[in-house]
């Protein structure tokens, strides 16, 4: 849980810095200067992700597949 929390302040903070965010005080405004680029750059750190995710996930199951094939060809070397 304190990895998510730490990763989120960290994802926040580079997208504010991504978006030069300026700060007048008298009637209180807060604008970005870059905000689109900001959001852009969040979606396609997005993508990778899900990109490197949908990786990690066949990957998976490619080693459990080819797991239970050295385990068939084991049990079928014992039998014979």
């Amino acid at each position: 849980m304190t990895k998510l929390i730490l990763t989120s302040l960290l994802i926040i903070i580079a997208l504010l810095y991504i978006a030069t965010p300026k700060l007048t005080i008298r009637p209180f405004s807060l604008s970005f200067t870059n905000g689109w680029f900001a959001l852009g750059f969040m979606f396609v750190m997005l993508g990778i992700g899900l990109i490197r995710y949908q990786g990690y996930t066949d990957g998976r199951k490619e080693g459990i597949d080819t797991a239970f094939k050295f385990v068939k060809q084991v049990l079928k070397k014992e039998k014979v």
